[in-house]
């Protein structure tokens, strides 16, 4: 969708957008086009990922594949190296519960809504802890498992740190300093198709039944926990 889009512009496409922010292999996509990476690169960068570490049959995966391929594609730099855009980086840190959705920032955040992130953090351990999907590979640092747990599209997010941003500047008196929304754009990983929900009822006389109303419902719940499409595109609306 992004190279169909710069195709039709004619132009470099992410240098019209101010703030930036990427979930799970979204995040590998805003990163390589935050340091310079055109669109075909970051393409080519998708096809290296599955055939380097996507390489078995079935799940758990190799975590140090992974690892190493972050490093190979994004170098020792860090995350307060990228000058432009603003650029978010989710993460959940799943040491204790409730988990906590975590973002690494090349900018100073508003002071109410997180720390700042360390001026050391490599950029490559950002992406190690937004893609460290579970099942899939080992969470970072025994803790940091995939941002989609808690934000796969990060439209909101993205919103809500504008608005709080916006907030400080006008508390400090400069509001002509605010930043204007004019355009979000999200970009998902697409649909998947419709399919017809058979029973959703629990019926102590027919197992089967009942057994069918769990693998529903577990698949509903998954769907929206994960969910890139629909209720998070319109509530960014």
């Amino acid at each position: 969708t992004l190279i169909a889009i710069e195709e039709r512009l004619g132009d470099d496409i992410f240098k019209y957008f101010d703030w930036s922010a990427g979930t799970s292999t979204g995040s590998l996509i805003m990163a390589g086009l935050a340091t310079g990476k055109n669109l075909r690169e970051m393409q080519q960068t998708y096809l290296l990922l599955k055939d380097r570490v996507f390489d078995g049959i079935m799940p758990p995966y190799d975590t140090v594949q992974l690892e190493k391929f972050i490093q190979d594609q994004f170098g020792t730099g860090t995350v307060w190296e990228i000058p432009y855009p603003r650029l978010m980086i989710s993460a959940v840190n799943s040491e204790k519960l409730p988990v906590r959705l975590e973002m690494a920032r090349n900018y100073k955040p508003a002071k109410d809504v997180a720390p700042e992130t360390p001026k050391e953090m490599p950029l490559w351990m950002a992406l190690r802890r937004s893609t460290a999907a579970p099942v899939l590979f080992k969470p970072s640092e025994d803790r940091y498992i995939d941002g989609g747990i808690i934000s796969n599209n990060p439209a909101l997010d993205l919103m809500s740190e504008v608005h709080a941003y916006n907030r400080e500047l006008q508390m400090s008196g400069r509001k002509k300093d605010a930043v204007q929304m004019n355009v979000l754009v999200s970009f998902g990983t697409g649909q998947i198709p419709c399919t017809v929900i058979e029973t959703l009822s629990i019926d102590s006389n027919s197992p089967l039944q009942s057994i069918k109303t769990i693998k529903n419902l577990a698949a509903m719940f998954i769907d929206q926990a994960t969910a890139s499409e629909g209720a998070p595109v319109a509530r960014s609306r």
